[in-house]
């Protein structure tokens, strides 16, 4: 069996760790972990990122 998979992962701007990461800027331009001062668009703000998984059984 193999298995290929793609996952996008588009995270918005209250997906902040709890409030230990990054999640966009301020209206002054400097990283904000705030969700409620983001001044980026929904779409925009936020970790966004890719990834690949391969997977391959081998039975005996």
């Amino acid at each position: 069996m193999r298995n290929l998979s793609y996952i996008y992962n588009n995270h918005d701007r209250f997906a902040n760790g709890k409030g230990k990461l990054y999640v966009g800027h301020d209206a002054n331009g400097d990283l904000t972990k705030d969700p409620f001062q983001v001044v980026e668009s929904s779409g925009n703000a936020g970790e966004d990122f890719g990834m690949v998984s391969f997977r391959i059984e081998i039975d005996f």
